[in-house]
Parts: structure tokens; sequence; C-alpha cells
């Protein structure tokens, strides 16, 4: 079972950690999964490795640097 971090607000882009990995730090993206807003890693690398947690970090993954800002 996947567990998801809900979200307060319907910014685009966060920071933060997945699983128990709280070194490396993801963007997070906003997604919708049964009408209610969720965190999830924006790159490949932090997907399904459980849940999401946001903080006020800069972003290391060098998977999600790759990616371009909205």
């Amino acid at each position: 079972m996947r567990s998801w971090t809900t979200v307060d607000d319907d910014t685009k882009t966060k920071a933060g950690t997945v699983g128990n990995d709280l070194h490396t730090v993801h963007k997070l993206t906003t997604v919708y999964r049964d009408e209610r807003p969720r965190l999830v890693a924006a790159c490949p690398d932090g997907r399904n490795k459980g849940t999401a947690t946001e903080w006020l970090r800069s972003v290391n993954c060098p998977a999600c640097l790759a990616i371009p800002t909205d």
C-alpha cells in the first residue's frame, strides 16, 4: 500500500525527501489522486519510495535538478 502526503496548497513545486532517505532532497510536484492533492517526487528515482515530506531545503537530487523549472 502506498502512502501519500496531503498538500495544503497548490504550489506547483516544492522540495522534500521521500521515504527514509533524508539526505536526498527531491523536487516534489502536486498531483491529484482520488480528487485530493498529493506530493510526489518529480524524478523517477524518488517515486514509489515512500511518503514524500516537504522540507525548506535546497534540492540536491541530480535527476531533479536536470528537470526544467516550471
